[in-house]
């Protein structure tokens, strides 16, 4: 995604995330967030070496 996500409402993310869109949204850093997503804790694909996130996967691990 090249434009900057509006972290403050989630209806205006894409269906499906980058990592780094994730770590914009979340202000997480990158350890941090490829640790979520290696260990399985944040359900993501990995597609030809880019790791993916449905927004849907998203907003359930925010609220658990």
């Amino acid at each position: 995604m090249n434009q900057q996500l509006d972290r403050t409402n989630p209806e205006t993310w894409p269906y499906v995330m980058s990592l780094r869109d994730f770590m914009a949204a979340t202000k997480t850093g990158k350890n941090k967030a490829l640790g979520l997503v290696q260990s399985g804790e944040l359900p993501a694909k990995k597609v030809r070496g880019t790791w993916l996130i449905s927004k849907d996967a998203l907003l359930k691990w925010l609220e658990a």
